[in-house]
């Protein structure tokens, strides 16, 4: 569906009523399929979406969401794993809701848990990784911050 939209015109760079795109969406979604066909098509990698009234790249959409095929797709392609939107990064997004594969790949590409160490509530990486539950993305943290 999304190819025969783009061959028919549509703008890959469209935004919905929330001023979502394509992109954001197809991430949202976890499909990295949709993903790769619209950056092909010239869909702005760092466009920003709305979540209320806070703004989120899609690197941060998918972090939130989970997806981590999406997460190495992004990292493969040029996404660097510290980039942010006010406060926030994806890190720390993922963190918030336990997602500790995506925070592994995340480390893995080179994010940095002091940057920044702080969410726009003021609560740090650790307390929104124990907010989250998962004591493994706790200890990973932990073990990460001992490190640096």
């Amino acid at each position: 569906m999304v190819s025969y939209l783009i061959d028919k015109g549509v703008d890959v760079n469209a935004r919905s009523g929330a001023r979502n795109t394509p992109l954001i969406l197809a991430a949202i979604g976890g499909s990295v399929k949709c993903c790769e066909l619209l950056m092909k098509k010239g869909a702005l990698i760092n466009a920003t979406g709305l979540f209320g009234s806070t703004r989120y790249t899609p690197l941060q959409w998918t972090a939130r969401a989970g997806h981590l095929e999406v997460i190495k797709f992004f990292l493969e392609n040029g996404i660097t794993p510290d980039e942010k939107e006010r406060t926030m990064t994806a890190l720390l997004h993922a963190c918030e809701h336990g997602h500790l594969a995506v925070v592994k790949t995340l480390l893995d590409a080179g994010a940095s848990i002091k940057s920044p160490v702080r969410d726009r509530r003021e609560k740090t990486i650790l307390e929104l990784a124990q907010k989250s539950g998962n004591e493994e993305l706790v200890n990973l943290l932990l073990q990460q911050m001992n490190k640096e």
